[in-house]
């Protein structure tokens, strides 16, 4: 556990001190879980799904303020004696998580022990990312023995979010080496495993491994999301095949998988930058002609339907 805050950076402060107290409700709820209830608390303190900005992989703006109100929730509830629970402590770690306040893991980790909970499986989940994300593999991989050794053994989920920590700090290597030894266990990689793996190699400049990551998803019998095909048309542009992205875009509702809005928008940019508007504005005319996403066909400046 102590690999965790090993990269001795320093926690941001917090950007919205000034937060005005929660609704009772939260307050209700959470006395009520407490007295034996039904723990309705998840509906007032589950985080959504981290969503880190494109350009500084960190939280929204619009997000900091929540986050910084279950920190506040956190403190005013051990100020006012009640006693938090697993639940509680995996969604204030996240909390921390986005807020980029890693260095305090460890404190709450601590009060996790003095209050006799143990890591459950979320809690190493974001531990195994976090530690992916530092660039930390052995101490990962110390971890995933660990989980193994006091029965908590470790899924497919832990292993894409270590994976998906370690795409982002650029270690294609290590991220390679869990995929396998998650395979070697046994363990199944799913369309999310295989995406973050895609994800990774286009990102890094290899496509040719990203296609070989998609094919052999498909062998294994996983069908691609919207974001693999979102992952695997950036990367086929990045390569210069714009043809075969059009073209993997028009095979994409042939596999069941209708394309949203960011994967036209993205191709078409793509397109567009590369000065071939021509194509592009075929991209968006096979998106009208579709009917999909004509309320946002004015985002597509320049376009003019026929």
């Amino acid at each position: 556990m102590a690999a965790v805050g090993g990269d001795g950076g320093k926690g941001t402060a917090c950007l919205c001190p000034d937060i005005p107290p929660p609704d009772m409700r939260i307050w209700e709820c959470w006395a009520e879980a407490e007295a034996g209830g039904e723990v309705h608390q998840v509906e007032y303190f589950q985080v959504p799904p981290i969503q880190e900005c494109v350009q500084c992989d960190t939280a929204h703006a619009s997000d900091v303020e929540q986050y910084s109100l279950i920190e506040w929730v956190h403190e005013k509830m051990i100020l006012e004696g009640h006693s938090p629970d697993i639940l509680t402590y995996n969604i204030v770690m996240r909390a921390k998580y986005m807020l980029g306040k890693l260095d305090q893991f460890h404190r709450l980790l601590d009060e996790m022990g003095k209050n006799g909970f143990t890591p459950d499986l979320h809690t190493y989940s974001l531990l195994l990312h976090v530690l992916g994300k530092g660039d930390k593999p052995l101490a990962a991989l110390n971890l995933l023995n660990y989980m193994s050794d006091v029965g908590c053994v470790p899924n497919v989920l832990h292993f894409t979010n270590l994976i998906d920590g370690l795409g982002r700090a650029g270690n294609l290597e290590a991220c390679r080496y869990f995929f396998d030894e998650m395979v070697k266990k046994g363990c199944e990689p799913d369309v999310v495993c295989y995406t973050v793996m895609i994800t990774s190699y286009v990102a890094a400049g290899e496509f040719e491994e990203a296609q070989r990551f998609f094919d052999d998803m498909l062998v294994r019998g996983q069908l691609p999301n919207v974001y693999t095909y979102n992952s695997m048309i950036g990367g086929l542009c990045t390569v210069g095949e714009f043809d075969k992205a059009f073209s993997m875009l028009k095979d994409m509702e042939l596999h069941g998988c209708t394309p949203n809005f960011s994967v036209y928008s993205s191709l078409v940019s793509r397109l567009r930058n590369a000065g071939k508007d021509s194509q592009a504005n075929n991209v968006i005319k096979y998106m009208t002609d579709k009917g999909h996403y004509l309320h946002l066909l004015s985002r597509f400046g320049g376009y003019k339907r026929c």
